[in-house]
């Protein structure tokens, strides 16, 4: 007998294109999993770095705490996963000023930019399963000390960072110099880690020197034109409350440009994680700088003898908050090494099996446990000439998962592995010793939540 409890995660990049018995979308809300039949072991993990003039400090916190994130990653089955690891800038260029870095905007950093390091032979370092019992590297040393040697950017770059636009480009298949880093099959993993708020801009006047228009070339603008706080004056002084990003600026991306491309390189959010390592929420303030100019103020200290802060990320937060398998800590920490653990934590969890993140919705409420609302698709062979698309049948009395005569599902109760939801409830395929499937073989599930 085969029962697998399926693990989580693979699959083509893209939505489902392939038909589903939809369950009531009246009800509630549907959550979408999709995963395979073995454990998924790829993890791209993007790093984009502010390397602004006041990053030196969290880039040297980052780089010297990153084996900590090795440490959580290890404690998966069967240890490290295959990992795609980049890095890219907040800079991207902005005017005159601010010019194109090099070797281009959203490109990989693989230069060593610490003396006497060794950077990775390609653009991104690459650290898998070589398939006979070792691992295929492109590097030589330590992990974290090649990740030190190519995320140690520096601090010469614009001050007005653009984190957003800097992943989609590092994304994007437009940036050739990246390609190989995204794999279709992979969780995606990106963390942000900058001291202040996003200003991607798709109208490049944003950055003019002309002060006529705008004011102060400065990151005032940025807020000015992107974030919009209870109907009040951007440039009365005081404190402003429910602050959300414009999405009508005549010069700032909306948000949602950039949750729809996210969105669109995976086939569900379980595929995704987005992190931060940022400033405070709150409080968010007006004031004057150092110059006598109308400023975003600081929204949190690192402490009374270090000056250096943060500014409130409402643009960034409102990104993370689209994503279930998000999460963000604090940049004004004096010890970042916590930060790096509990991120570390969600993306080890994303790699464990199909965790229903939400409470599913009980469609009988007069037999006990959970009845759930649950759609699930088996597809054999994905994207081949023979590709073979099922439904799977919920186990029951006379076809049990624990000795299923033909393939089905349950949901089944797991505190340890699912501890990060509220039900700790996974999806779980299993298949009779007569049918085994493929390890890519794909499930995609729909599920009713409240």
């Amino acid at each position: 007998m085969l029962a697998l409890t399926t693990p989580l995660a693979a699959g083509l990049a893209g939505c489902i294109d392939r038909p589903i018995t939809e369950v009531d979308p009246g009800q509630d809300k549907v959550e979408n999993l999709s995963f395979t039949v073995d454990l998924n072991r790829n993890l791209d993990l993007l790093f984009v770095v502010d390397n602004s003039g006041s990053m030196e400090r969290e880039q040297l916190q980052i780089t010297e705490n990153f084996k900590r994130m090795i440490e959580v990653l290890e404690t998966l089955p069967g240890g490290l996963p295959n990992i795609h690891l980049g890095v890219v800038s907040t800079d991207v260029g902005a005017g005159a000023s601010c010019v194109t870095p090099s070797p281009g905007p959203g490109v990989l950093r693989n230069a060593a930019m610490v003396p006497g390091c060794t950077p990775p032979s390609g653009r991104y370092i690459e650290d898998v399963d070589d398939g006979n019992g070792g691992r295929a590297r492109n590097y030589t040393g330590a992990l974290d000390d090649t990740f030190a040697c190519i995320a140690t950017l520096g601090t010469d770059g614009c001050g007005f960072e653009q984190p957003l636009e800097a992943l989609r480009l590092a994304l994007s298949p437009s940036t050739t110099l990246n390609s190989g880093f995204l794999r279709d099959d992979a969780i995606l993993a990106v963390v942000i880690l900058s001291d202040e708020d996003d200003c991607s801009a798709f109208n490049p006047d944003l950055f003019t020197s002309n002060t006529d228009v705008l004011g102060p070339r400065e990151n005032f603008r940025c807020f000015e034109q992107g974030i919009e706080c209870d109907g009040v004056d951007p440039h009365t002084e005081g404190v402003r409350e429910n602050c959300v990003p414009r999405s009508d600026s005549p010069y700032i991306t909306p948000i949602e440009e950039y949750v729809d491309f996210l969105r669109g390189l995976k086939r569900s959010d379980n595929q995704l994680v987005v992190a931060g390592i940022l400033g405070d929420a709150s409080p968010v303030r007006i004031g004057r700088n150092e110059r006598n100019n109308l400023d975003v103020l600081r929204s949190c200290d690192i402490g009374v003898n270090d000056p250096q802060g943060a500014f409130p990320p409402i643009r960034t937060d409102a990104l993370l908050a689209q994503f279930p398998r998000s999460v963000r800590t604090r940049i004004c920490d004096a010890d970042l090494s916590p930060a790096i653990v509990e991120v570390a934590q969600v993306i080890r969890d994303s790699l464990l099996p199909a965790c229903v993140l939400g409470n599913l919705v009980d469609a009988n409420p007069a037999v006990a446990g959970i009845q759930a609302d649950c759609s699930v698709v088996e597809t054999q062979h994905p994207g081949a000439a023979d590709e073979a698309t099922a439904i799977l049948p919920q186990c029951g009395p006379t076809n049990p998962a624990d000795a299923p005569t033909t393939p089905c599902w349950s949901i089944q109760v797991d505190e340890e592995v699912c501890d990060f939801t509220a039900s700790h409830r996974e999806v779980a395929a299993h298949y009779p010793s007569t049918e085994p499937r493929d390890p890519d073989t794909l499930i995609d599930v729909q599920c009713q939540t409240q």
